[in-house]
């Protein structure tokens, strides 16, 4: 149960982190908000491993090490600045309803590779829950979408689903935190890389630098980057990967009154069925 505690405390998390970085992402890029999550996160996690373990870095080595890094590669570097470039085009709620796939995704995947069966309850769950949050965040006509940023929406659920198989492999033996620290460590490289060659640095300098914009940033990476990897670390490692997945992509349910207090969104009846429906899928 801890385990599907955790992920469901990712998805609110995530779910919060999405206001700031849908707006931070639209002023400064994409790539440019992602690099600079990762250089304030990284500190975070490495200086709480520090204090709870006595150690920055996990004693984590050979396939492991490489399956974790490969892990941060896929589902940060390359999954989470393809899901920021979705938000800024096609908006949050349409991006989180595509990313909704992942959990699809992730149990294909863990069937062969993990040996995690998908069987017909937790396949009827799963269903419940997404179809409850494709309720919740349908809009309109998908013909007018961008498809620039429905393609960016789908890589960042394949990312995420590859990024979650690849943590169950490779972290049997390690904490969440310990995982998070590695992984962050091993995509913040690659995506400085990115950032020099397409020229986000600058972007990630300027929001870095202006106090307005880095105290959002900040506040975004402690509850969406910080709190929200380190749960669902746990909630990957203690629950079956495709449950773990599925529970985590309920965001979109706590972005409802976050958007209803925030931007003063009134919630419609539609939105209230689909959320009663992928509760009763998460049940």
């Amino acid at each position: 149960m801890w385990g599907e505690l955790a992920s469901v405390g990712a998805a609110a998390c995530w779910a919060t982190a999405s206001l700031f970085y849908s707006r931070l992402s639209a002023t400064f890029g994409s790539l440019s908000v992602n690099l600079a999550k990762a250089i304030l996160v990284l500190p975070m996690l490495a200086l709480t491993a520090l204090v709870l373990d006595g150690r920055i870095w996990p004693e984590v080595q050979g396939r492991d090490l490489g399956l974790l890094g490969l892990s941060g590669l896929a589902g940060l570097a390359i999954g989470d600045s393809v899901y920021f470039g979705a938000l800024v085009r096609i908006g949050p709620s349409r991006t989180l309803l595509i990313w909704s796939l992942a959990p699809a995704l992730t149990a294909a995947l863990a069937w062969p590779l993990l040996g995690e069966p998908v069987t017909g309850l937790m396949l009827a769950g799963m269903t419940l829950t997404l179809g409850g949050i494709a309720v919740v965040v349908w809009q309109g006509d998908w013909r007018q979408l961008p498809w620039q940023g429905v393609l960016l929406a789908l890589g960042a659920a394949v990312g995420q689903a590859v990024g979650n198989v690849l943590t169950k492999l490779g972290g049997a033996d390690v904490s969440g935190l310990e995982v998070s620290v590695v992984r962050v460590a091993f995509a913040l490289p690659a995506m400085f890389v990115v950032a020099a060659l397409t020229g986000s640095l600058s972007g990630t300098r300027r929001c870095m630098s202006q106090p307005e914009p880095l105290s959002r940033l900040a506040i975004a990476c402690f509850i969406g980057t910080y709190l929200g990897i380190w749960l669902s670390m746990i909630g990957l490692l203690i629950a079956p990967a495709g449950v773990a997945a599925t529970l985590m992509s309920t965001s979109p349910l706590f972005v409802l009154p976050l958007a209803a207090l925030v931007d003063r969104q009134a919630i419609t009846r539609r939105e209230v069925l689909g959320a009663i429906v992928a509760v009763s899928g998460v049940a």
